[in-house]
């Protein structure tokens, strides 16, 4: 990866490797896909002893008691001002570790020190060796995972991992004001770059469960949330 300067004022998350955060622990990851609404209401309350949990980009509205946020989108962070009302961890992708340049919006941005910074290091596959980096796979979920995984994950349950949409709707909350949302094409993209974590994951000994209803994403073991918590 090539590091950054000190002018540059990346703030990376530097975690240790042994013991990790949240070691051999479950991790729940709500990601934003239209079946993520069967979640809210507090729903997944009922588990916070059970399980750690990551929400992805609009998905603290139903899990505003996450343990940790996730979005590599800086418009995301920028339009909805950096979350405030959200008070526990903070991530996102900001530093281009390939061409070790920010990403843009981020190069002269002071919110970025609100953040744990992270570096991306491709696009496939699963980062280890470097705990600041997370590959990307072309969205946030994808990211989260890796992320599970830096903080020591030995189960992931995903939820709202879609990967379609559902009529016109393409996340739970709204679409992207302004913005133009993922569209088929992109879709089948993501489904082939998630393929790409099954056997690093699975060469680590870490369980990965699609809880998601309806979800387009077949290339992980699928189950009930309910009966795999």
């Amino acid at each position: 990866m090539v590091e950054p300067s000190e002018e540059q004022g990346i703030r990376f998350w530097t975690m240790p490797k042994e013991p990790r955060l949240w070691e051999d622990e479950t991790v729940i990851i709500v990601a934003s896909g239209p079946s993520a609404a069967f979640y809210g209401d507090n729903y997944l309350m009922q588990f916070r002893e059970d399980a750690r949990i990551i929400a992805v980009n609009d998905a603290y509205k139903i899990v505003p008691f996450a343990d940790l946020l996730y979005s590599c989108d800086w418009w995301w962070w920028n339009n909805r001002k950096m979350v405030p009302e959200f008070t526990g961890y903070k991530a996102g992708l900001v530093w281009e570790g390939r061409k070790g340049n920010c990403y843009p919006g981020w190069v002269d941005s002071k919110e970025k020190d609100e953040l744990y910074n992270f570096a991306s290091t491709g696009q496939e596959g699963l980062e280890t060796e470097d705990t600041r980096g997370l590959r990307t796979g072309g969205n946030s979920g994808y990211q989260a995972i890796n992320l599970a995984v830096h903080l020591g994950a030995s189960r992931i349950l995903l939820l709202g991992f879609d990967c379609k949409s559902d009529g016109d709707k393409i996340q739970f909350w709204c679409n992207y004001s302004g913005r133009k949302n993922p569209g088929n094409a992109t879709f089948v993209n993501w489904k082939k770059t998630f393929k790409t974590l099954v056997k690093p994951l699975r060469d680590l000994g870490i369980d990965i469960i699609n809880c998601s209803q309806g979800s387009a994403l077949k290339c992980f073991e699928r189950g009930v949330l309910e009966r795999e918590i």
